[in-house]
């Protein structure tokens, strides 16, 4: 057998193995994608008390995770494509928000701040404390920024703004264009009023 043939053939076979293991490779992603969307579906079966303020100096809350969502958590980023799409139904927004913000990134900002109940709805709207409660400690999360809650010191505030939503958009308008979660240093993530004091980090996932 000549050296070119040979050559040519050992080529084949490492593009053989190569297609497998990429073959391999999206099997293993469409099964986590499946994985996950079959999470998202079980948010609608968990009850979730929503979260609740148990300390202060530092403030803390207890986010009363359920099990779906916590493991949307430990899936990572990879499942905020699946969460954004929930971001409007009404029945799941308050679990999709506090979700959503301790894996996603500056991408899911904008839409949980749309996602928010404003001033005008906050009598209308069903369960409207809760949705902003949660988007309140979830886009703190994210962005380190003390829109609702001040870095330190001053008087813990148990109940979202009424202009919650108000306060976020005119923040976000601000910096949109210059945010990036990961130019945050994580120091600036441990401050005395931060209102889940890195309870997404003892998760799994962090920024």
């Amino acid at each position: 057998m000549g050296l070119t043939v040979k050559r040519a053939l050992i080529t084949a076979a490492i593009l053989l193995v190569l297609l497998q293991i990429c073959a391999t490779a999206q099997e293993t992603l469409t099964d986590s994608q499946a994985r996950i969307r079959s999470l998202v579906q079980a948010l609608y079966h968990f009850p979730w008390k929503g979260p609740g303020l148990i300390g202060e100096s530092p403030t803390c809350w207890d986010l009363n995770l359920t099990y779906p969502m916590q493991a949307l958590l430990w899936a990572g980023p990879a499942a905020q494509d699946a969460l954004l799409a929930k971001l409007g139904d009404l029945q799941i927004k308050d679990q999709v928000i506090i979700v959503l913000d301790g894996i996603g990134d500056e991408r899911a900002t904008g839409p949980v701040i749309e996602a928010m109940v404003s001033e005008k709805g906050m009598a209308t709207t069903a369960n409207a404390e809760r949705i902003n409660r949660s988007a309140n400690i979830a886009l703190t999360n994210i962005m380190a920024a003390d829109v609702i809650w001040p870095h330190g010191g001053g008087i813990v505030i148990d109940r979202s703004p009424s202009d919650s939503k108000q306060r976020w958009t005119e923040w976000w308008e601000r910096n949109k264009t210059t945010f990036s979660v990961r130019k945050i240093d994580p120091k600036s993530r441990y401050y005395s009023n931060y209102p889940n004091y890195g309870i997404y980090e003892r998760g799994r996932f962090a920024f």
